[in-house]
C-alpha cells in the first residue's frame, strides 16, 4: 500500500488509545463500589457515556487520519504526474536571440556553462541543459523563471 503518513499514523494510534482509555474508565466506573455510593444509579449512565466518548474520539481521530492519508495520496499522485510529464520540444521554432543571450548571461553569472538550448511548443519557454542537468525555463520577465 505504500508509506503511511507519519502524522496520520500518530493520530490513528492516538484514537486507539483514547478508545481503550474510554472503555477502561467506563468499565472501572461500572464495577467500583465506591462510585455506587457517590453516583448511585448514575454510575451506569456515566460509565456508558465514557465508553461512547472513547468510541467517538477514536472515530474522530480515524477520520482525521483518513483525511491526511487521502491528502498524501493526492500529493503523491501529483508528484508522479509531474515527473512523468514529458517536455514537448518544438525544434522547428527558432530561438530568439534576446532569449538566448538572456539565458547564457544568467548561467554565466553563476559560473555555469550552457550545453544546449531547445525551444518548446510554448512561447518563451526553453529546455536548457546546464552542466548536464536539464532545466525548463521561461524568459521574458525581469529574470529567468524556472518551471
Amino acid at each position: 500500500m505504500g508509506e503511511e503518513n507519519t502524522v496520520g499514523g500518530i493520530v490513528k494510534r492516538s484514537g486507539l488509545v483514547l478508545m481503550l482509555f474510554g472503555f477502561i474508565l467506563g468499565f472501572v466506573i461500572w464495577i467500583m463500589p465506591e462510585f455506587t455510593y457517590e453516583l448511585g444509579a448514575f454510575k451506569w449512565i456515566i460509565g456508558t457515556l465514557m465508553m461512547i466518548g472513547g468510541i467517538f474520539a477514536a472515530l474522530m481521530c480515524y477520520g482525521l487520519a483518513e483525511g491526511l492519508r487521502l491528502l498524501e495520496s493526492i500529493r503523491n499522485q501529483n508528484r508522479t504526474e509531474e515527473t512523468q510529464d514529458e517536455v514537448q520540444l518544438a525544434p522547428t521554432l527558432p530561438i530568439q536571440k534576446e532569449d538566448q543571450a538572456e539565458i547564457n548571461q544568467y548561467f554565466h553569472e553563476r559560473n555555469k556553462s550552457v550545453d544546449s538550448i531547445t525551444p518548446t511548443e510554448q512561447e518563451d519557454v526553453y529546455v536548457v541543459y546546464v552542466d548536464g542537468v536539464q532545466h525548463k525555463v521561461e524568459t521574458g520577465g525581469f529574470t529567468l523563471k524556472f518551471l
